[in-house]
């Protein structure tokens, strides 16, 4: 597995994300959460293949506890660095009292993971990120190592990076999710140094679903994931790859985060990820291809409310 370097760690392209250990995550997710036996499975696989990086969150359920109790059971707690994310604050406290919700997230993640000091603490949310003194006070205690913020807007992500107050940003990119690209966020956070983590490279397990699985609501992307698919045919690779290569192959992307729900999917992501990024031109291609898509069909979060309104225009 090919490795990047931040900071002081030496750390794995591919990056596992760990939501689903700790709640029944994805659209096209049919299992729900893996037990404990899956957990170890998955992790032991990631081991083989090079995988040193877990991503996990206070607010991922029990996703802290399944990977202290996985990585005790198998002897591997030297081989994976711990990334994990604040509890969400957004407009639940009063802001005097985020310092003390910040520094008791960030004890709790310690004390869960059996850790001395958290390697990365994100903001779990973008809008959190007004409250990043915080987490610098912890930084220079020791507490944290190094700090970050997971986003969902270009907007929030350019302001963030511009900040210099951060080292790392977690963001959406997808073959059907460009607004990193084009906004120039890839390319500033490149600039300055801060390295972008990328997440939903699958977009949830959308791009991979069958026309007959998309729900109504997103019908939109059914066409473009139609030409994509075609266009994946044409380079004798299966979309699955494309999706992983494309992601890899953009300027300013520094590693990919993905989860999985069984050992096989995370033997066939690291074998993807192993092949490397696409070559530039079937990049342009596929920029091509995919419209400018509304924040709506590209935020999971927001696909409540695609769905309501759907409801709503087939009860009339």
């Amino acid at each position: 597995m090919q490795t990047m370097k931040f900071a002081e760690y030496d750390l794995s392209k591919l990056m596992l994300g760990t939501v689903q250990f700790g709640l029944d995550y994805g659209i096209s997710n049919n299992n729900g959460r893996p037990n404990s036996q899956r957990v170890r499975d998955i992790l032991k696989c990631a081991m083989e293949y090079g995988i040193n990086c877990l991503d996990t969150a206070r607010s991922y359920g029990i996703s802290e506890e399944a990977i202290r109790d996985a990585l005790f059971e198998l002897k591997a707690s030297d081989n994976f660095t711990v990334f994990t994310k604040i509890v969400h604050i957004g407009n639940e406290y009063n802001s005097k009292d985020v310092p003390d919700v910040v520094r008791q997230s960030v004890l709790n993640s310690i004390e869960t993971l059996g850790l001395d000091s958290l390697p990365m603490c994100m903001f779990h949310l973008e809008g959190d990120s007004k409250y990043i003194d915080s987490l610098v006070c912890l930084k220079n205690e020791g507490l944290v190592k190094h700090i970050g913020v997971s986003v969902e807007t270009a907007e929030a992500a350019k302001h963030i990076v511009e900040s210099a107050l951060v080292e790392a940003i977690q963001a959406p990119v997808s073959m059907l999710d460009r607004r990193f690209l084009d906004s120039g966020v890839l390319q500033a956070a490149h600039k300055r140094g801060v390295a972008v983590f990328a997440r939903s490279v699958y977009l949830q397990g959308l791009i991979l679903m069958d026309k007959a699985d998309i729900p109504d609501y997103l019908s939109e992307v059914t066409p473009i994931i139609k030409s994509l698919k075609h266009l994946a045919v044409q380079a004798e690779m299966s979309l699955a790859e494309m999706a992983v290569r494309y992601v890899l192959g953009l300027d300013g992307v520094s590693a990919l985060v993905m989860g999985v729900l069984d050992a096989d999917q995370m033997r066939q992501d690291s074998m993807l990820v192993s092949k490397g990024p696409l070559d530039p031109v079937l990049i342009r291609t596929i920029n091509e291809i995919v419209p400018s898509l509304s924040e709506e069909i590209l935020l999971p979060g927001r696909w409540i409310t695609l769905r309501a309104r759907s409801m709503q225009t087939t009860s009339k």
